[in-house]
């Protein structure tokens, strides 16, 4: 049997400890109550309300040891290792294990707070460390690191706004800062009536309340949701009110992530009955009849709609104050009745008709001072 040569055994001397520190991670993620988290998951809970509720996550991955010794740490925070090899004091520790003892499957309990280093305003990602110091020498590698999303920056609120009460319903407009950033911020109304909440079944929020999660004073809460704006829009109808009760309004910007912003007040308004100028025809002796279905109502598909309140607004001021007008009106309540039903029973024409009345609009809307409620 050959025997081994000087050379053969220095080079085995040599690749030993380099096979002994061959220790490895895999699958290095974040959990919560055993289910994997993905990124969208994670960007929903490393925000403002998980931040200050300390919302409990865990953080999972899969080793395998090499018989060496030295530190095996878990780490949060940005560039984490400096020149030097040591753990940067801006970072967060988030578990201290040992090389020589680590299980095949590693588990750390944590919670956001911890994990984020801390509830400051910031937005960005960070970044989890698997890191290890083989002998305890204080010089560190990285054997895994995953990004993650953190918001803990609320959205720029609205600049202001206003609520116009109509008939079992409240037309709240809120104006957008134009300086802010507004991509992905959508918008959410609340309302209270006597400083408790409207409806006992509110429309879904959109925001993730720190007080509705472990009870932090302060935030905004989902009980109080009257509304949700479509995408783009700056205002949002509130139906089901009671006439002759006083609702008080505000409305929140809501990132990407779930941050409310804080809340502006609009102000109060009480919806009343209405009497409308056909109403009013009618009272006087006209004799066409009306009813509700006009063209407007029947395009729209809402009495309450913000361009039909437009259209009611430039008949009232605009018409109704003078005898060309009240004749035009007097000419539309006898003939549109028939037209409307016609538009009502179909989608193509209901369609059609919003894109022929939209210059009406447009040029009602620059003729008025303000919308009919």
């Amino acid at each position: 049997m050959p025997s081994c040569t000087p050379i053969g055994v220095g080079l085995l001397a040599l690749l030993l400890p380099a096979l002994a520190g061959a220790q490895s991670v895999s699958d290095l993620h974040f959990e919560d109550d055993g289910a994997t988290l993905t990124d969208t998951d994670l960007a929903e809970m490393m925000n403002v309300a998980g931040c200050k509720c300390s919302r409990s996550v865990q953080i999972s991955f899969g080793f395998t040891r090499a018989g060496t010794e030295g530190g095996l740490y878990v780490v949060s925070g940005r560039g984490c290792l400096d020149s030097d090899a040591t753990i940067k004091s801006t970072c967060t520790t988030l578990a201290r294990l040992r090389l020589e003892s680590a299980d095949p499957t590693v588990d750390v309990s944590t919670n956001v707070a911890t994990v984020l280093g801390g509830c400051d305003e910031d937005e960005g990602d960070d970044t989890l460390y698997v890191l290890a110091d083989v002998d305890d020498q204080d010089t560190w590698t990285e054997l895994a690191s995953v990004a993650f999303p953190r918001d803990t920056k609320p959205p720029t609120k609205p600049t202001g706004g206003k609520v116009v009460a109509g008939e079992e319903l409240a037309e709240v407009a809120y104006t957008i800062d134009t300086d802010a950033d507004t991509t992905g911020v959508r918008y959410q109304v609340l309302c209270s009536v006597n400083e408790a909440p409207v409806f006992s079944s509110p429309a879904e929020e959109i925001f993730t309340s720190a007080e509705d999660l472990c009870g932090a004073a302060g935030d905004v809460k989902a009980a109080y949701v009257c509304g949700k704006a479509q995408s783009g829009a700056d205002s949002v109808t509130v139906s089901g009110l009671t006439n002759g009760v006083s609702y008080a309004f505000w409305v929140v910007s809501v990132d990407a992530a779930g941050n409310p912003s804080d809340p502006v007040s609009l102000g109060t308004a009480v919806p009343a009955e209405e009497e409308d100028l056909f109403e009013r025809y009618k009272a006087a002796g006209g004799s066409a009849d009306g009813g509700n279905c006009f063209i407007a109502t029947a395009a729209y598909g809402d009495y309450g709609h913000p361009q039909v309140r437009v259209l009611r607004a430039f008949r009232d001021q605009v018409l109704a104050p003078t005898a060309a007008g009240r004749w035009f009106v007097d000419t539309y309540y006898a003939l549109s009745p028939g037209a409307a039903r016609i538009i009502a029973d179909s989608p193509v024409l209901r369609a059609a008709t919003r894109v022929a009345l939209y210059p009406v609009v447009w040029l009602a809307g620059h003729a008025i001072e303000e919308p009919t409620p």
